[in-house]
């Protein structure tokens, strides 16, 4: 379809036979939202003129631009529900959980030297539910150690930009890691996709993590040039406390975080 052009000087000035031109059919109408926006403007455009209508020919083409309008309201809403905003993504619920067997212990004793460990377990009081990861960090004498846990999951992250949940700390850690794989590469030598968050100790930390912004990392040790992270084939997830090899801190010794939820946060979530 071809429109007429559009200036400074053509309010008021599209004659009925341009006018015509863009007026689709009923048919085509109610498959386009487009091209109703399209035949509205117009129809708005040629009402202004007072000197191209009389009277009734506005008045006739008032009420076809008003018909049209409630088509383009209605069009607007349908287009709406078909790319509703994202809600939030509940990833993990450990209120609710009956147990926490698919999580596994992933420490420094996979490897003949490593001497730390995790233990993950439901945490209950007489008011609700959480999850408690217990951290033992015993490093080694250039500070090399970790201890954590994780789980396979079959996530698609895509469209969303934080993983978010509250938790709340004790002990000695005040640094831990979110370890995400993709794609089923969930063993060495393929590597994992890390990012750090700091908690406070004692108290409840509000974490939120760019999913934009987990880096490649083998052994601790970040991988430069290395690949991105495929958000819509999440196939594993980890929590891990660590001693700090390659950082510009060291951990050590006994820790506790407890956490409830974890979810994703969309694109646009003021929350």
């Amino acid at each position: 379809m071809t429109l007429p052009p559009r200036s400074t000087t053509d309010r008021g000035r599209v004659t009925l036979q341009q006018l015509q031109t863009v007026t689709p059919s009923a048919s085509y109408c109610s498959h386009s939202p487009t091209h109703i926006i399209v035949f509205y403007y117009y129809s708005q455009l040629a009402c202004s003129s007072s000197t191209l209508y009389n009277s009734s020919t506005s008045s006739a083409c008032r009420r076809a631009a008003a018909a049209e309008n409630r088509k383009v309201q209605v069009s607007r809403s349908a287009i709406m529900t078909q790319n509703p905003t994202l809600p939030s993504l509940l990833l993990f619920d450990f209120q609710n959980a009956t147990d926490l067997n698919n999580w596994t212990e992933q420490s420094d004793t996979v490897r003949s030297a490593g001497r730390s460990k995790a233990t993950f377990d439901l945490y209950k009081t007489q008011t609700k539910q959480s999850a408690i990861l217990f951290t033992l960090l015993n490093p080694l004498p250039n500070g090399a150690c970790f201890s954590g846990v994780r789980t396979s999951t079959q996530l698609n992250l895509d469209g969303y930009e934080y993983i978010s949940f509250v938790c709340k700390t004790s002990g000695n850690a005040t640094t831990y890691k979110i370890i995400l794989r993709h794609n089923n590469l969930n063993e060495e030598p393929n590597p994992t996709f890390e990012q750090k968050f700091k908690v406070n100790t004692d108290s409840e930390t509000t974490v939120k993590i760019p999913i934009s912004q987990f880096d490649p990392y083998y052994r601790g040790k970040i991988i430069i040039d290395g690949p991105t992270l495929n958000v819509k084939n999440i196939t594993n997830f980890g929590i891990q406390v660590a001693g700090g090899v390659y950082e510009n801190f060291k951990q050590s010794g006994l820790s506790s975080f407890v956490v409830d939820q974890i979810w994703a946060e969309p694109y646009g979530n003021a929350n």
